[in-house]
């Protein structure tokens, strides 16, 4: 099995007090914690008209799928063609997978079939993935930067930018992992 990610919950928890707050992102934000987060739990009651979605998770890049909570990664696995056959989000969603790999998926002549064009297909306009393996502090530490930016009135793509330079600035500034 996939090794467990000690900061997900805690990272799903920060994004989830700021998506709530008042006129800030959206309406109605929703919340599953690890056992919760079923593949069947969050097509159904989560993914449905959600105009901003934000998954903290593993991803199979061989299977090309989120791996939520399941017995095994099959039946946790919520694989891109099931995200185009089965969800459909709110026009103009935006949607933040931050999970590893999240943005890989296979070439083909239309371009990259993956996680990242499922989520388009099903109505986001933008999708926030990963291109390799990230270690879970320093996501949840660039996550928790990149919602800091957004409150600020940052665009996602302008908000992820100046969290990655912070994130530079104290790496460089000899601050390191912790700083």
């Amino acid at each position: 099995g996939e090794k467990p990610l000690p900061h997900a919950e805690g990272e799903a928890n920060d994004v989830f007090i700021r998506l709530s707050k008042p006129g800030l992102f959206t309406k109605g934000v929703k919340l599953a914690r690890a056992e919760e987060a079923t593949r069947d739990h969050v097509v159904k009651e989560m993914l449905d008209g959600a105009d901003w979605v934000h998954l903290a998770c593993h991803a199979d890049l061989e299977q090309s799928a989120i791996l939520l909570a399941g017995e095994d990664s099959a039946s946790g696995a919520l694989t891109a063609l099931e995200v185009q056959q089965n969800v459909k989000l709110a026009d103009g969603a935006t949607v933040v997978l931050s999970a590893c790999n999240s943005g890989m998926g296979k070439i083909k002549s239309e371009g990259v079939i993956g996680l990242s064009r499922a989520f388009l297909v099903a109505g986001a306009s933008a999708v926030v993935v990963s291109l390799w393996s990230v270690d879970d502090t320093s996501t949840t530490k660039l996550m928790k930067l990149t919602y800091e930016h957004l409150e600020k009135g940052l665009t996602v793509p302008h908000a992820m930018r100046a969290a990655m330079l912070v994130m530079l600035r104290n790496e460089e500034g000899g601050e390191g992992e912790e700083g």
